[in-house]
């Protein structure tokens, strides 16, 4: 902007002269024959012809004798109207009105010598400005109002005129010995092309000197300025000063940014020798939109400045003092310039012990508002030695050497006890832009010292303007007890104990980021004593008591799992105990504490896809976390190792590896407890991508081949269709699944978890002497002893795993697969469980089972209860199932449709309702909501029993159940017990005691209360008996009376052998032989479910000699017995046993084909 102010003034005062010059001619030569009105119409006709601008002048008048050998010209109320297009059509609106108007004054009295003219000189003895005014515009089409020179029509090849200028000799050099300005003047520059604004205002000014054309034969005798004030602004600066002030009102960009400079006096006078003596006093204002940043910021100028010669072009400063704001700089030296640069063989800057607390009463309170309240002793003290040159086309520096020093001193705080008590600085700054590498900053000693910091530092940067090379050590102490003291109260922070940080850097600047970390050598350390601080308002809490945080770099030469001499990271942290607390959000605390880590130091080298090893282990003596989403977890004594390495000699893909023993493991999620005692982990997983990346091959080449068949189809609809095309449709036709929310949902929504199971293989194993769970969703106390589990993502095994749930103990070995699937697509799991049982008790499994499936439904006040227990014990003790040996009565129980299960079982002995079994073995399978019991024999109190049974939920509309049941030497009453339904079937049973064999087949429809469907059971049975007690003594003696029983004391019954079939709601006897005393009777008959009896009795053999036929009919609680016709007059009965034999054979083979039914 100054290049471009003097070119400005020096054409309007090249013009101005020029104009003036042919004036003062012309009124020498018509003085004495032309009025002075008419010189002035003439000086305003001539003016018109030569400049694209109208001159006018009120009056001229001409002295040729009172200033003698000056003749004088003065003229009255002049302007120069510009009349060069400035108001295209877009911005006409947006032009100041006074744009056209280039310069007007009162008065312009010049006194001229005409004798040297003769000479080729043009002496000007005296200059005198009343009121002048100038405005230098440029539209914001770039149109400037000074271009008023009437190009020379008769040229016949253009010339630059600055440059025709500068290279021609002027014929004529001009020479002004006095300048003078009185009554006020203003000189504006507007540009409305970039926004630039400058104004200079002034009182008064007088210059006595020679100023000459040639600059550097120009000279200053003496110069008074009275106020004069300068003012810059640039519009869209403001955005320059963003962050400056937080609340920049106009917003990035909009704003004005302005200075303004005010000379209140400015004095200069010989001191002899070419020098000028100087002396001045300003104010400097700055502001940003609305926001000041200075405020009469004062400099106060004194020294002696030398303005070149006569064979020199140079600028010579001699203790030039310019102190600003209180910061004195001294200036010695001297500038040499020419047209290309400048030079000095030694020019000196220095600030010696500028105090700071004098420079902070300046800083605007808009932007540091307590700046009042700081207080320090700071002293500044900068030396810069600058030698060489500067290249004004290049841009090339010269040479400097800058030292600066801050000696020991204070800083303090109103309101604040703790200050600090030393602050010191030492260092330098070389630079030598020849010598790139060579420039550098170097810190000698740097130290901070305060009641709750100490700072220590020293080292240097070198090779600063291109990518700088650091070397720097530093250590620091913090004690946080009178730290926060220094904080605002409403801050609301509060700390307490100590800590230390050391740093050793060295390395290049681009080094130090994530991704060039590798080439940087960096060493530090950090260490807290009982460290407690924390935010209340925000319930943010952090206490370290012991911690020691180390960082360094080193070369690999032992692991043999990384390259050798690959460059390292390491990271040690050691803590002897913690508490740290966010919120509601986490909570989490430990003790003995260790952590390391070593990583290739090109781990964030994003250039290269290969995987950098990282290794680490982590080691608590306790450890505790807590979460927002009631998950807890405590950890005791815990030793971890972890390794990220090429997976298989691939260096593009990662392979984790963790190892881990801990000795306890006590985790919480809601109501759920789970606990493991010495266990120990190992889990690898590497990264796959080529399963995937083949099935969506194969997937998309089918798509490819769908769309050739079907083109009309969308592509997203291809397999749909297809579906529908192979099924004829029968999909849409399927039953609806009445109980699908019942079934388990396994299915991820995650989508970063379900990415993660796509892309990654993990396997591993786990080993522990204690497992446990604890959870109303089966609530009985359930361990897990020496168990040893293997997995992958798709599949479980476990190993001959102990387990105790409440009375029951079994141990369990086999696998569970599907679970990929069933994570992320909900596909099925499967079950294969080999179940070695020494106590089994299904009553209270059963019981634990159906409690799980309703506690959830439980009111929200029970929950909330339970919520509130701290310990699995306490939890364990709240949701206890009754004890008992009879199972109850219970509502339905659904199978799960998305489980398969295959359980084979050895049970040494079990209890199920008041039954006994011992040595039971057999096969228990559950598919599509059914649930099949295949081959289980067993040693029951009853006897020996041998089953196969089902039970389906398939639907609302298909509840069923079915068995084949054989039993062998069992007693009536524990038959009676285990199956109290055939006191329905045959209510005679009841009437006897002694041992039975018998084979059962039933099925039957039941509801959704567990409830049988009497009028859907169907189903066969054979019960055989021998020697068997009538137990009712009074029918026994009534019988034994009417038929002459031998032997009336005894009621035995020799043998029984009963067959029935029950359909329809009906059950039919078939015709069987008993055998008692002395009679042999065939027995047959009917009833239904009402106990409505219809039996026949025919006595075959008899001590009577006649044959006796009994009928007995009416209701079980009121029957009659009449004598009827003999319908069997001998043991050869009907024979039903091939019935029996093929309904059980097809029952047996329908239960063992019920998941293709």
């Amino acid at each position: 902007m100054i290049m471009k102010a003097v070119k400005i003034l020096k054409w309007m005062g090249i013009g101005v002269a020029g104009i003036f010059t042919i004036v003062i001619v012309t009124l020498l030569a018509l003085e004495f024959f032309v009025s002075d009105a008419y010189v002035a119409r003439l000086v305003t006709k001539y003016s018109a012809q030569m400049l694209n601008a109208q001159m006018q002048v009120e009056e001229i008048r001409f002295t040729a004798f009172s200033h003698f050998p000056s003749v004088g010209v003065r003229l009255k109320n002049g302007t120069i109207v510009s009349n060069t297009h400035l108001k295209d059509s877009v911005q006409y609106d947006r032009t100041p009105k006074q744009a056209d108007t280039l310069v007007s004054f009162n008065e312009f009295t010049v006194l001229i010598n005409p004798l040297r003219m003769l000479k080729g000189r043009i002496d000007i003895s005296g200059i005198i400005l009343d009121n002048p005014r100038a405005y230098a515009y440029v539209s914001p089409t770039g149109c400037a109002n000074w271009d008023i020179m009437v190009a020379d029509t008769t040229a016949t090849v253009e010339v630059d005129t600055v440059s025709h200028e500068s290279s021609q000799e002027n014929p004529l050099h001009i020479n002004i010995r006095n300048i003078e300005v009185i009554n006020g003047g203003r000189f504006v520059y507007d540009s409305r092309e970039d926004g630039l604004r400058a104004s200079l205002v002034m009182n008064s000014v007088i210059l006595k000197g020679n100023f000459s054309d040639e600059i550097e034969r120009s000279r200053i005798r003496e110069g008074n300025f009275s106020r004069l004030n300068m003012a810059v602004s640039q519009s869209g600066a403001q955005k320059y000063f963003e962050g400056i002030i937080a609340d920049t009102a106009s917003g990035p960009g909009k704003g004005r940014a302005s200075m303004r400079f005010a000379i209140d006096t400015l004095n200069i006078e010989s001191a002899g020798k070419g020098l000028l003596a100087v002396e001045a006093r300003t104010r400097t204002n700055v502001r940003v939109s609305r926001n000041s940043l200075t405020e009469n910021l004062p400099m106060d100028i004194k020294g002696k400045i030398k303005l070149g010669g006569r064979r020199e072009s140079a600028v010579t400063f001699q203790d030039l003092k310019i102190t600003t704001a209180g910061i004195p700089l001294n200036l010695n030296g001297k500038v040499e310039y020419s047209t290309d640069s400048l030079y000095t063989e030694s020019f000196l800057a220095r600030i010696e012990e500028f105090p700071l607390e004098e420079f902070l009463q300046y800083v605007p309170k808009a932007i540091v508002p307590d700046i009042s309240k700081l207080h320090t002793d700071t002293r500044l003290s900068v030396d810069v030695n600058v030698f060489g040159s500067y290249d004004f086309s290049s841009g090339k520096l010269p040479n400097a050497d800058v030292d600066f020093n801050i000696p020991s001193s204070s800083i303090a705080f109103d309101g604040i006890k703790e200050k600090i008590k030393e602050v010191y600085l030492n260092g330098k700054y070389h630079f030598r832009p020849s010598i790139p590498d060579s420039n550098m900053v170097v810190i000698n000693k740097m130290l901070v010292d305060g009641d709750g910091i100490a700072l220590y530092g020293k080292g240097y940067v070198k090779d600063i303007e291109r990518n700088p090379y650091i070397d720097m050590y530093m250590n620091s102490r913090v004690n946080l007890d009178s730290l926060v003291k220094m904080f605002p109260p409403e801050t609301d922070i509060y700390g307490s104990g100590s800590m230390a940080a050391e740093l050793n850097v060295k390395s290049r600047l681009s080094n130090l980021t994530l991704y060039n970390l590798a080439k940087a050598d960096i060493k530090g350390s950090i260490n807290a004593e009982k460290v407690e601080m924390g935010i209340p308002s925000q319930n943010i809490t952090c206490n370290i008591y012991g911690g020691d945080i180390r960082l360094g770099s080193n070369v690999n030469t032992r692991d043999t799992t990384i390259a050798k001499g690959t460059k390292m990271i390491g990271v040690f942290v050691k803590i002897d105990s913690t508490y740290i607390k966010y919120d509601q959000t986490l909570q989490m605390a430990g003790n003995d504490i260790l952590l390391s880590g070593r990583n290739e130091a090109s781990l964030f080298d994003t250039t290269s896809h290969n995987v950098k090893p990282f290794k680490g282990s982590f080691r608590a003596k306790r450890l505790s976390i807590k979460s927002i989403d009631s998950i807890s977890m405590r950890i005791a004594n815990t030793t971890n190792r972890f390794s990220i390495l090429p997976y298989k000699g691939d260096v593009t893909i990662p392979s984790l590896t963790l190892t881990s023993t801990t000795e306890r493991i006590m985790a919480r999620q809601g109501l759920h407890f789970f606990s493991i005692a010495k266990g120990a982990f190992n889990i690898n997983a590497h990264k796959n991508d080529a399963e995937l990346k083949m099935r969506e091959a194969r997937m998309a080449k089918l798509q490819d081949s769908l769309q050739m068949i079907y083109p009309q189809i969308p592509r997203d609809s291809l397999f749909k269709h297809w579906f529908a095309q192979r099924t004829g449709g029968r999909i849409t036709n399927r039953l609806p699944d009445d109980f699908s929310e019942d079934d388990y949902n396994f299915k991820l929504t995650d989508q970063g978890i379900l990415h993660l199971l796509n892309r990654w293989e993990v396997s591993g194993d786990m080993s522990a002497a204690t497992m446990r769970l604890s959870t109303p969703a089966f609530p009985l106390r359930t361990r897990a002893q020496e168990s040893k589990v293997s997995f992958n993502l798709n599949e479980i095994r476990v190993d001959k795993s102990k387990v105790l749930s409440g009375r029951s103990s079994f141990e369990a070995t086999g696998s569970i697969k599907g679970i990929k699937g069933a994570l992320t697509r909900g596909g099925r799991l499967r079950v294969n469980m080999d179940i070695n049982a020494d106590t089994l008790n299904f009553n209270e499994l059963a019981k634990a089972a159906y409690a799980g499936t309703e506690f959830m439904a439980k009111s929200s006040a029970y929950l909330d209860s339970l919520q509130k227990l701290s310990s699995a014990e306490d939890l364990e003790d709240a949701v206890a199932i009754e004890s008992g040996d009879t199972l109850e009565k219970m509502s339905l129980f659904i199978i799960p449709k998305n489980i398969e299960a295959n359980f084979k079982m050895n049970i040494n002995y079990g209890i199920y309702s008041s039954i006994i079994l011992k040595h039971a073995s057999g096969e228990v399978r559950s598919k599509d909501r059914c649930l099949q019991i295949l081959d289980f024999n067993a040693q029951t109190s009853a006897g020996a029993m041998d089953l196969n049974a089902f039970y389906k939920t398939k639907s609302k509309e298909d509840l069923s159940v079915g068995f084949d049941m054989q039993l062998q030497d069992v007693n009536v009453g524990e038959f009676i017990k285990l199956y109290p339904q055939i006191d329905s079937l045959l209510p005679m049973m009841k009437s006897f005691d002694g041992i039975l064999n018998s084979q059962m087949a039933a099925t039957a429809q039941i509801d959704t209360n567990m409830n049988f469907l009497l009028s859907t059971v169907e189903g066969v049975a054979r019960i055989k008996g021998d020697s068997l007690v009538l137990m009712d003594g009074e029918t026994f003696a009534e019988i034994a009376k009417m038929m002459k029983f031998k032997n009336r004391e005894r009621n035995l019954v020799d043998s029984i052998s009963v067959e029935l079939s029950i359909k329809d709601n009906k059950i039919e006897v078939y015709p069987f032989m008993m055998v008692m005393d002395r009679y042999s009777t065939a027995i047959s008959g009917k009833q239904d479910m009402d106990m409505n009896l219809d039996y026949h009795i025919s006595v075959i053999k008899s001590p009577l000699p006649l044959r006796l036929g009994i009928d007995i009919t009416g209701n079980i609680d009121d029957f009659k017995i009449r004598p009827g016709k003999v319908l069997y007059k001998n043991a050869n009965l009907p024979v039903y046993t091939k019935l029996i034999d093929s309904t059980r054979v097809n029952l047996r083979e329908y239960i063992y084909n019920i998941h293709n039914k």
